[in-house]
């Protein structure tokens, strides 16, 4: 899976619940909750398990800057860009979506708590994938 806007977003809106999968408009008691920059999410256990490869997929095609054992981490703000140097979105919305998912499949972590996020730089935090962690 190539890492484009296209592709993040409808792998990240096909891993959501369903309208008839809410319960009171509120997702199941067996769900995976994710808090991002913007946004909370709940993941469905089962298809985000169907979609870990796809997601490590998707994030082993971040800069090295990114990758554990490479850079370590970077900055949300470069996450637009692909391994290659290429811009591959120019939404921040989509950005985050690849985030909420590594961080959901355990292939992303965010490199420092949301407490310390306002001491960063443009008040950005910064995530680290580990596409082989699947």
């Amino acid at each position: 899976m190539e890492l484009t806007s296209k592709n993040v977003f409808h792998l990240f809106v096909s891993l959501l619940f369903l309208e008839d999968e809410l319960q009171d408009d509120e997702p199941p008691e067996e769900h995976i909750e994710i808090e991002g920059i913007t946004q909370t999410v709940y993941f469905h256990p089962l298809r985000l398990n169907e979609a870990k490869t796809h997601i490590s997929k998707l994030v082993s095609q971040t800069p090295l800057d990114f990758q554990e054992g490479g850079g370590g981490g970077n900055s949300f703000l470069a996450l637009c860009y692909d391994i290659n140097g290429e811009q591959w979105t120019d939404s921040h919305q989509h950005m985050e979506e690849l985030c909420l998912m590594a961080v959901a499949a355990g292939v992303g972590k965010w490199s420092m708590p949301r407490e310390m996020w306002p001491t960063l730089p443009r008040k950005m935090p910064y995530i680290t994938f580990n596409p082989k962690g699947v």
